[in-house]
């Protein structure tokens, strides 16, 4: 044991191998040479001797002597020699010694015998039968090459000189036993005279008992049963057992290659052991080489042995643990990407946005320069000087709306939505709105209607979407023209409201509806088919697109059938 145990593993391992098998190929060797033949003639002692008490008990109670079937059924199952034998030890005669079947034309009435083999059995009484037939000479019977029962072909050899017959199954001959079958046989010829040759209470004994006698020859061992089955019959059963020494040679025979195979087996196994023996140190150190390469995609999965699968699972654990930390650093260096991008776009934002409403300020305060600067220099008349300070005075109004609605945007970007959310009824912010607006719809005469449902409840902040719905709808009074259509809205789904505007003879170019929520874009009234009844700082729909983003609503504005339709979508309020 200390000489094993200082052996290397891959020399343990071929030396463990090749035992294991050697003890195999011989405790199968001893196994066959000193058990198997016993066990082999047992075992199929065992089988025939309950196979013939089952088959002595059927044939006993046998009235009509008629014993062939079940003989000839039990021989060809149990390859054994089944005779019936007189008190005497004689052949029981039968009437019939061949199969046949009686066939009659009922044309004709003429009939014909025709010599059958097993396939008697499968013929009945008034069968209908079409055969193929030749005669046999000096007999009045007939040999068969082709036969049909009831149109069901159940041979057929050829024949082209044969006589082709059609008729009825009238009678059925067959042996009332096998003993015209093996009458000739020598194995079963030779028993009955060593039978006959033995003493009388010999006899009596076997078939009393039960016990079979045996009779040895070269190839094989017989087996004898007799047993009586009535007063004048004895069943004489004689099973022919091939020796086993042919056996065990057939299996040794196979046993021998089976066991080249197994040594080549073992030399293969043990080289392929050996190798596998460094595979593992070499798999885990390409693994780790990977690794440091930052291919995380590798494991080290060695685990043929506790030291292997100690350091496969350290390399691993190191591996994991270093992806993990690059990957919150690789995320981390995204965000701030992704923040670093964001601010520079809200600068830029913010930087054009500057830009704009220096712009849109700028032009309005150089027109009233201009005008004002012409009434002091006396350019204008008394009655120009009049209608020249109404303009200047409607852009001093422009002014102040642009004004607030830049105070809106800045007061927009300052709060925090999701602290100031309010239950709001929006049937109740369109009613409110249209009723501001009465008069302006009398006036332009324009047809508006509310179609809504009964509870349009959604969270948001009350200020801010109440901004949102005038706009909306006061947009749709200022572009719609006089004597047309506003359809308001408001449908429930299953987990959402829609607030609906569409306004009918007007629509707004494709090209400028995805400009229409920036900053200071206004539509060329020129590409309308209505121009509006005022002009507007350009800030509305922006102001309204950036308070639905800061709520998470969708919303959107399309060209409609001879019109245009706003909508947004909101959260439902659940109770």
């Amino acid at each position: 044991m200390r000489k094993f145990r200082n052996l290397s593993l891959s020399n343990q391992i071929f030396f463990l191998i090749t035992s294991f098998i050697l003890l195999l190929i011989v405790l199968q060797f001893l196994i066959y040479r000193v058990l198997f033949q016993g066990f082999y003639m047992n075992t199929q002692l065992s089988e025939i001797e309950l196979e013939l008490e089952s088959f002595v008990e059927k044939i006993s109670i046998i009235n009509n002597d008629d014993y062939f079937d079940d003989m000839y059924t039990f021989a060809s199952n149990n390859n054994s020699i089944s005779l019936i034998v007189d008190n005497n030890y004689d052949l029981v005669t039968s009437e019939y010694s061949v199969n046949s079947v009686e066939v009659t034309n009922r044309s004709t009435a003429e009939r014909f015998n025709i010599i059958l083999d097993d396939i008697l059995t499968s013929i009945k009484l008034r069968d209908r039968i079409v055969a193929k037939v030749s005669k046999i000479s000096d007999s009045e019977d007939w040999n068969v090459s082709s036969l049909k029962v009831n149109n069901d072909l159940k041979f057929d050899y050829g024949c082209d000189d044969c006589m082709e017959i059609r008729g009825m199954a009238t009678e059925i001959h067959s042996p009332d036993n096998l003993n015209p079958m093996f009458m000739y046989n020598q194995v079963a010829r030779g028993e009955l005279s060593q039978i006959k040759s033995l003493d009388q209470s010999e006899i009596i004994t076997h078939i009393e008992t039960g016990e079979p006698w045996i009779s040895e020859t070269e190839f094989s061992t017989n087996y004898i049963y007799l047993h009586k089955i009535n007063d004048h019959h004895i069943l004489l059963t004689i099973y022919v057992m091939q020796s086993s020494e042919s056996v065990l040679n057939i299996l040794s025979t196979y046993n021998f290659s089976i066991y080249a195979v197994m040594i080549a087996l073992a030399i293969i196994i043990s080289v392929i052991v050996s190798n596998m023996i460094s595979k593992p140190i070499i798999s885990i150190d390409d693994a780790a080489k990977e690794i440091s390469e930052l291919n995380f995609d590798i494991n080290a999965n060695e685990n043929q042995n506790k030291e292997t699968s100690s350091l496969s699972n350290s390399i691993n654990t190191i591996a994991v643990n270093l992806k993990e930390n690059i990957d919150q650093l690789n995320n981390r260096n995204k965000e701030v990407l992704e923040l670093y991008e964001k601010q520079t776009k809200q600068v830029a934002l913010r930087r054009n946005f500057i830009s704009a409403i220096s712009h849109e300020l700028k032009t309005p305060l150089m027109v009233m320069n201009i005008t004002v600067q012409g009434i002091l220099d006396g350019i204008f008349s008394i009655n120009e000087q009049e209608e020249e300070l109404h303009k200047v005075l409607a852009e001093i109004t422009n002014l102040d709306v642009m004004i607030k609605d830049l105070l809106d945007i800045f007061k927009l970007d300052e709060m925090d939505i999701k602290e100031d959310l309010d239950k709001i009824n929006l049937k109740t912010l369109a009613q409110k709105t249209l009723d501001s607006v009465i008069n302006l719809t009398n006036q332009y005469r324009q047809e508006v209607s509310l179609d809504t449902v009964r509870s349009p409840v959604i969270y948001g902040d009350k200020k801010l979407l109440s901004m949102v719905v005038s706009n909306i709808i006061t947009n749709a009074i200022k572009y719609t023209p006089a004597g047309e259509k506003i359809d308001i809205s408001i449908r429930e789904n299953r987990n959402t409201i829609t607030f609906m505007v569409n306004n009918y003879g007007v629509s707004i170019p494709e090209d400028s509806l995805e400009h229409l929520f920036e900053p200071f874009y206004r539509v060329d009234e020129s590409r309308t088919k209505s121009s509006s009844k005022t002009k507007g700082t350009g800030l509305g729909l922006y102001i309204v697109s950036e308070t639905l983003k800061a709520h998470n609503f969708d919303f959107g504005i399309e060209n409609i059938e001879n019109g245009v339709s706003m909508w947004f979508t909101a959260k439902k309020f659940k109770k």
